[in-house]
């Protein structure tokens, strides 16, 4: 199973390297994109989980497979890719 994020914009990125504005919208789209992944908000939302354990997760109760938290991927984990210091 794979969790990705719903988002409503493609992200195709053409810009010209002497006119900031152009590519300006795409940092801004990009940041949108990433800011649910921000470490404040995945630690309020999403478990720590061991990256060497699976986390499973037993049923609770009578509605089954609920609520199931997922692990935290935090913004930061991307590294110099992450958009926080560029």
């Amino acid at each position: 199973m794979m969790i990705r994020p719903k988002g409503l914009e493609a992200l195709e990125i053409v810009y010209n390297t002497q006119n900031t504005e152009s590519w300006d919208l795409y940092t801004q789209a990009l940041d949108r994109f990433l800011t649910p992944y921000n470490d404040s908000i995945q630690i309020q939302k999403n478990d720590e989980c061991d990256p060497d354990k699976y986390n499973f997760q037993n049923d609770m109760g009578e509605v089954k497979n609920n609520p199931k938290r997922s692990c935290q991927f935090n913004r930061t984990m991307l590294g110099s890719c992450s958009g926080l210091t560029d």
